[in-house]
């Protein structure tokens, strides 16, 4: 429990209706939640396409090195799983490659962008302006 007060937030989640935490490993907020779902841990899960900010921002994509041993998922797929449940079809993905199709529209960088490095840089130059 990361935040100054850990006894005030424990008495707030345990107020709540339904508490659903997703992770690989337990956490204080995963023994107050109603429900866990369990996430691959890191070389276990091919994750969304993520940015980093600083001097050079860039998108960056994590590939599954195994499969997962248990019964784990990536976040995009329990999100997408949750998603079909509820009849959100538009975030219903089957694979991982549609959520980074998804997410990269518009921005003029492909998948196939992605090969060399796993990163793709936002900026020719760092960004120095303040």
């Amino acid at each position: 429990m990361g935040f100054p007060d850990p006894e005030s937030l424990t008495k707030i989640l345990k107020k709540l209706d339904l508490l659903v935490s997703v992770t690989f490993s337990w956490s204080d907020t995963a023994w107050l939640s109603d429900v866990v779902l369990p996430l691959s841990p890191y070389l276990e899960r091919e994750s969304v396409l993520a940015s980093k900010n600083g001097l050079k921002p860039y998108f960056f994509v994590r590939h599954r090195a195994v499969e997962p041993r248990f019964d784990t998922r990536s976040d995009w797929e329990i999100i997408s799983g949750l998603a079909g449940r509820l009849g959100l079809d538009a975030l219903a993905f089957k694979s991982a490659e549609e959520v980074w199709n998804f997410q990269l529209e518009g921005t003029g960088v492909t998948i196939k962008d992605f090969e060399s490095t796993g990163m793709v840089s936002l900026a020719k130059t760092p960004n120095t302006a303040r």
